[in-house]
């Protein structure tokens, strides 16, 4: 079984924090690293963005060069719980917190200390910015109406913003 501890997203230069679905049970992992490498675009930004436009970005990719590492089973023993852990914190969190730096540094990945619910809040951010664009443009292209009925001989309006 596969799992995505990240919710299978990534900007392919760092990694959120881990959710807990295969930590909770505390028992041992297999940690893979993967890296995505697309030459000429980055289809990683492409959960923000509408999904037309990821199509053609989609597009956009002349090859992909992908890396995949198999790292060595995870197991958390009692030297590791001595050692890498507070009691503060959940054990789960650590032993997460553990394999995500072991990811992060075989895939030369930054750690940002942000959660799935964080990303999610930013692409709703990111989808109603860009519908509040588009209500906007089409409410001032409302707005925009002729001084006066042109004159037949001239190709050209005059237009003005309406109060």
């Amino acid at each position: 079984m596969a799992l995505y501890p990240e919710g299978c997203t990534s900007n392919g230069d760092g990694m959120i924090q881990f959710k807990k679905g295969a930590f909770a049970s505390l028992l041992p992992v297999q940690p893979f690293c993967i890296r995505y490498k697309n030459l000429r675009c980055r289809l990683q930004h492409g959960d923000a963005t509408h999904y037309h436009s990821w199509i053609i970005y989609s597009f956009q990719v002349i090859a992909s060069i992908i890396t995949y590492d198999e790292l060595p089973v995870f197991e958390p023993n009692e030297y590791f719980w001595q050692h890498h852990w507070d009691g503060q914190e959940d054990k789960w969190k650590a032993y997460a917190r553990a394999v995500r730096q072991i990811i992060a540094e075989q895939g030369d990945f930054q750690l940002f200390d942000v959660e799935m619910e964080d990303k999610l809040e930013y692409k709703k951010y990111v989808k109603s910015v860009g519908k509040a664009a588009k209500a906007t443009k089409m409410a001032s292209d409302d707005d925009l109406k002729p001084l006066s009925k042109p004159a037949q001989d001239k190709p050209n309006q005059n237009f003005t913003k309406q109060d």
